[in-house]
């Protein structure tokens, strides 16, 4: 199953929430006021730059939707159509569970801490998820650049590696963005990370014990609303 990322799939899953671990104990706070000026209280970025809003935000998330409109359509007239089905599902999964996370944990902004210039306490991982009311962790932002992980199935084994590293340094490039403005801490952005390659390891699964069955269902299912629409209409006429 991992012989052709060239990666220890799940070993990478385990270090990136073991960083995020790390970073959540020693490195959060000490890299996050590399960006910010605490006598003035301002962030590196304040999110009015058009250009970085647009190569950090718009246009990553515009592929990233679009992505999944594109593998729905190629679905219902390519061959086969499983591959592109269970990559659209998991690449639409990456956002969701995100915002579901973010609910259930609670961990609250850098900029909207106390620490910085904001007017929440700053609480432990455990009390945040009993009292916290933040909507931060892990990093929704970074969910349209390290959710790509999961179209890696989309390429050849020998294409994967160099993807990944592109899809990485696209998850962080969006990351540093949001933590230059004081939305997330990069433990946050790790864990996204983490989850993200979960997704694609699970599809890689799935795409393993079902692709062939999924594919002969989804050859009938077009033979049935498309054949036998041609034939009933070559009857009519």
């Amino acid at each position: 199953m991992f012989k052709d990322l060239k990666i220890p799939g799940i070993g990478f899953c385990i270090a990136s929430l073991a960083f995020c671990a790390l970073a959540f104990l020693f490195f959060d706070a000490p890299l996050q006021m590399q960006f910010f000026d605490p006598f003035q209280e301002k962030w590196s970025i304040t999110g009015a730059e058009w250009w970085l809003r647009l190569g950090c935000y718009h246009i990553p998330k515009t592929f990233f939707g679009g992505l999944i409109v594109y593998l729905i359509v190629r679905a219902l007239i390519a061959k086969g159509g499983t591959r592109e089905i269970f990559t659209a599902f998991f690449l639409s999964i990456s956002p969701i569970s995100v915002a579901l996370l973010k609910i259930l944990t609670g961990v609250e902004c850098p900029k909207d801490l106390f620490y910085f210039g904001g007017h929440q306490p700053e609480l432990s991982l455990i009390d945040s998820f009993i009292s916290g009311t933040g909507r931060c962790f892990p990093g929704g932002h970074v969910s349209a650049g390290f959710g790509l992980y999961a179209a890696l199935t989309l390429l050849q084994p020998s294409r994967r590696f160099s993807a990944f590293l592109a899809i990485s340094f696209l998850g962080h490039f969006m990351g540093f963005y949001q933590i230059a403005r004081g939305y997330h801490f990069i433990s946050h952005n790790l864990a996204t990370m983490g989850l993200s390659y979960a997704f694609f390891l699970a599809n890689q699964h799935l795409l393993h014990l079902y692709e062939k069955s999924g594919d002969a269902l989804l050859k009938d299912l077009r033979y049935w609303f498309l054949g036998r629409k041609g034939v009933l209409s070559g009857r009519q006429s």
